[in-house]
């Protein structure tokens, strides 16, 4: 995991020119969890990948929180090319969120690209 502090932002994805801002940026790497299955033949692998991708995500908010970052961006964590489960990985962002991390963030937006893949996240975190 890195953590990238002040990085600055001074373009849009179009490349217009904005008023420089500071963000601060974690980058950790999902489970290749298609890599995974092709080389472990074991039943319990979805198991074992599940884990390892609940405690990656759990240490990605422990490290904000413990940089007292209040606003979070979060994608959906390895569900394109990675293979891992849009329903997995929602259920996982929004256990933590709603659990342990729940008044550790004054706001997190879920930046999720496919439509598919946003429909499951969409179950798991709508205000109810």
């Amino acid at each position: 995991m890195i953590y990238s502090p002040e990085v600055p932002v001074f373009r849009l994805d179009d490349g217009t020119w904005i008023d420089r801002y500071n963000i601060s940026i974690v980058t950790s790497p999902a489970v290749n969890a298609g890599v995974v299955r092709s080389r472990i033949h074991r039943k319990d692998v979805d198991k074992q990948i599940n884990e390892a991708m609940y405690e990656r995500m759990a240490r990605i908010l422990q490290l904000f929180e413990l940089k007292r970052i209040p606003i979070l961006i979060l994608g959906s964590f390895g569900t394109g090319v990675f293979k891992n489960d849009p329903e997995l990985v929602a259920k996982a962002w929004s256990e933590l969120l709603s659990g342990r991390f729940k008044n550790s963030f004054k706001h997190v937006v879920m930046a999720i690209k496919d439509y598919k893949t946003f429909s499951t996240f969409q179950k798991h975190f709508l205000i109810k």
